[in-house]
């Protein structure tokens, strides 16, 4: 009885290795300012394509609202008002 061939499988290309990608990505993305070029090269996605998967990162709606709860934490955690940087 012959064995069926199994589906090999790269490295790093589980769905959890790609939800860390996209972690990492999102942690890069504010520790740099903003920057999905860099971001994504921080992440450990491809350099000759950087840019092109920043900007796919961003329209991602599971790192959108990654990016969202995070910007709403880092504000909550800075207490940084309009009102309060105007009186001081």
């Amino acid at each position: 009885m012959a064995k069926k061939p199994t589906a090999r499988v790269k490295a790093g290309t589980s769905k959890a290795s790609a939800a860390d990608k996209r972690k990492a990505f999102v942690e890069a993305y504010f520790a740099n300012g903003g920057n999905a070029l860099q971001a994504a090269i921080t992440a450990g996605y491809a350099k000759n394509s950087a840019g092109v998967t920043g900007a796919k990162l961003l329209k991602d709606p599971r790192v959108l609202a990654e990016v969202t709860r995070r910007r709403t934490e880092i504000v909550a955690n800075t207490e940084l008002s309009t009102e309060q940087t105007i009186r001081e």
